[in-house]
């Protein structure tokens, strides 16, 4: 009885080791890519401009983020800006003054319009209304 015993541990031992791997080797491999895309978000360094994909996970903020190119917490969520001249090149990120610890509302560095949190996308009517 007790080899029963014995070879049954094993095999569950095994079994366990076996998915560990194939999970390790999935998630090595980029696993999901679709929930990846889903999960990935876009943010803007503060200092430079420069835009930095990001996939959400358990160590996805508080802001600012660490940037991984710098080393420096600068990372910031935006908004994008779709009115005026911004929807024709198909948009402009912004940080919100609100996330900057800044006062008043937030308008958009390129073309000086309004915008909010939850900003109205390409297809919806812009910012400022035109």
């Amino acid at each position: 009885m007790a080899d029963g015993w014995k070879k049954a541990l094993a095999g569950l031992v095994a079994l366990v080791l076996l998915v560990w791997a194939v999970s390790a080797t999935w998630k090595s491999l980029g696993g999901d890519s679709a929930a990846k895309a889903a999960n990935t978000r876009t943010l803007m360094d503060v200092e430079t401009g420069a835009l930095v994909d990001v996939v959400v996970d358990e160590n996805y903020g508080p802001f600012p983020m660490v940037n991984p190119k710098t080393g420096k917490k600068t990372l910031y969520q935006t908004e994008i800006c779709y009115a005026r001249t911004c929807l024709e090149k198909g948009g402009t990120h912004v940080i919100m003054n609100k996330l900057l610890g800044k006062e008043g509302p937030t308008f958009c560095p390129e073309c000086g319009a309004l915008v909010r949190f939850h900003n109205p996308g390409p297809r919806t009517e812009t910012t400022d209304g035109e």
